[in-house]
């Protein structure tokens, strides 16, 4: 079977297709509006196709790739992607693709591509996508300040652009030269120099791109004016706004946030090319035979988890890991079944590398220097009884995922949560109110059974780990003062977040959730540290909650198990 080339004719008819369920598919419907648009201005463009499958499945789908010279966007309705695969599958890769915007719902079979094809990942982020209806961004008021002007781009403004632009790279100055061509832009003038200060563009999936401020104009609003300004400018031309923000810009998420925007969903971006060799593949690394995983005692531990204060909060799910860990050590130094080692590198330990093994759960961590590393740490463990990757910050996902491909461990499950964070300062200040009748006090060890059975988590093992985290963390629950009966509750995990958060069925609706989740962020708050939560993407009523209590997405952490190499590894009662 062969990729067949989409017409002009033919996209008309696949963009209605996404109209569906909206803004589910926006960056959907926008990709193909702004590819139709392109091809009608310039019937000869070069370097830029549309294909499908010749099957009648996948029209009905609306099943698309785009290949804009060296980037490729995708679209598929529906819950099974096998036809999106196999699409993927019959694209040329031999000269490297860089897949832009990848909804999160086709992450799993473009991953799946990539491992099969042998592909390298050169790099890897994952951005929020945000969209604005049209009707709001209408109400927004251009206030250009006294000395300066607002004005589309012109196409002598992109080589200051891609100069300036973080991403530039070979072919991106002509991106950015053909997007001020046929898109809209804005661009900030200086009124008495007519130098460009703050500018974006719209790119060719829809999304607001290259938002920038000039260094020297920065923390002058303009960022947030620009913003305005471009996002009522498409709305006039009656399209909704789409922007993709990276979970770690905390800056520009409160932008964002702050004009309106809704959080719709997390799109990925993946630079890929064929290893010149297997030998030579990532998925493969070669492991210098000197290299060895050795025990970390207590003292090392607490000099590495000072490294992790650097770049705050970027590393702060690294350095409350550790926290706990020495939590643990220093009540049982004797503890079994939890080691912590380091790799036999003076360079692993300058990047304060570590990887802790809990029984079952996987914990790691490094600075940004030591990702290398990391990988050939991770080659070293011992991976036969299965393990559950635990709370893998984002940044450490690609070594993971190349170690469990190359050691060819089928996994169980892939989930991505969000790190909710919250300095301490505000977590101090959250004001709680228990209501009439109810009182709120640590967990004992004997609500243990209980929550095990409530958890939606529970497994082979969890009971020993809610008792453990009760016995050795800050906890809290909500009890009716009548028949002490617990009605709601929250740990912290041994990685520093929020965990096991619930409320029993029959006190639903009525604020316990929020209520529990105040009283153990005042917890934490109290021990002098700021508060981590982890939440699913699509548990929306969650998300609403902690965005409510003032939280911020700063990351987002991977969960991974991996199934036993032979047969089922049962843990002992009370280990």
């Amino acid at each position: 079977m062969k990729l067949q080339t989409l017409k002009v004719q033919d996209l008309l008819q696949v963009q209605v297709l996404y109209r569906r369920e909206w803004p589910k598919y926006c960056q959907e419907f926008y990709s193909l509006k702004n590819m139709i648009s392109f091809l009608k201005l310039d019937p000869k463009i070069k370097y830029l196709k549309a294909y499908t499958l010749p099957d009648k499945q996948a029209q009905e789908l609306g099943l698309y790739l785009i290949v804009d010279r060296y980037q490729v966007l995708m679209g598929c309705l529906g819950e099974s992607f096998d036809l999106l695969k196999q699409a993927l599958h019959l694209l040329d890769w031999s000269t490297g693709i860089q897949c832009s915007t990848v909804p999160q719902r086709y992450l799993e079979p473009v991953l799946q591509v990539v491992e099969e094809k042998q592909l390298e990942i050169e790099f890897q982020f994952i951005d929020i996508l945000h969209h604005l209806p049209a009707k709001q961004a209408l109400q927004f008021d251009i206030d250009c300040p006294k000395g300066f002007y607002l004005k589309s781009l012109e196409e002598l403004d992109a080589r200051i652009i891609d100069q300036e632009w973080p991403y530039s790279q070979e072919g991106s100055l002509y991106f950015i030269q053909r997007q001020i061509r046929m898109c809209q832009s804005m661009g900030l003038f200086e009124e008495d120099t007519h130098r460009l200060v703050a500018w974006c563009i719209r790119t060719q999936d829809g999304l607001l791109g290259a938002l920038q401020v000039r260094q020297s104009h920065k923390r002058r609003g303009f960022g947030n004016l620009i913003v305005r300004a471009l996002a009522r400018r498409i709305a006039e031309a009656g399209d909704d706004v789409i922007a993709e923000v990276s979970v770690t810009n905390t800056a520009s998420l409160n932008l964002f946030n702050k004009l309106g925007f809704q959080k719709v969903d997390y799109c990925h971006w993946f630079s890929l090319s064929r290893s010149l060799a297997s030998s030579q593949s990532s998925l493969c690394l070669a492991l210098s035979m000197s290299l060895q995983l050795e025990r970390v005692d207590l003292q090392q531990l607490e000099i590495y988890q000072q490294h992790y204060k650097q770049q705050w909060p970027k590393y702060c799910a690294e350095f409350y890991c550790l926290d706990n860990f020495i939590g643990f050590f220093r009540v049982d130094p004797q503890m079994e079944n939890v080691k912590a080692y380091a790799l036999s590198e003076q360079r692993a330990k300058d990047a304060a590398l570590f990887v802790i093994v809990d029984r079952y759960q996987l914990f790691i961590g490094c600075l940004d220097s030591g990702k290398e590393l990391l990988r050939e740490a991770l080659h070293l463990l011992d991976w036969s009884s299965g393990l559950k990757c635990s709370s893998i910050p984002f940044r450490h996902i690609e070594a993971l995922e190349q170690v469990v491909n190359a050691k060819q461990l089928r996994v169980q499950y892939r989930d991505l949560t969000d790190l909710y964070y919250m300095p301490q300062k505000e977590a101090a200040a959250l004001e709680a109110d228990i209501p009439a009748g109810y009182y709120t006090k640590s967990l004992s060890e004997q609500d243990a059974e209980l929550i095990n059975e409530e958890w939606p988590n529970r497994h082979e093992g969890s009971l020993y780990f809610i008792r453990r985290q009760i016995r050795l963390c800050v906890s809290i629950g909500l009890y009716a003062a009548d028949t002490n009966e617990l009605v709601a509750w929250c740990i912290r995990l041994q990685g520093g977040y929020l965990g096991a958060l619930q409320v029993r069925a029959t006190h639903m609706r009525r604020g316990f959730g929020s209520l529990v989740t105040k009283k153990i962020s005042q917890r934490i708050a109290a021990l002098g540290q700021d508060v981590m939560a982890l939440v699913n993407p699509h548990n929306i009523a969650s998300n609403a909650m902690f965005t409510k209590l003032g939280f911020q997405v700063i990351d987002q952490c991977l969960w991974l198990r991996t199934e036993p190499v032979a047969g089922e590894f049962m843990w002992p009662d009370g280990q």
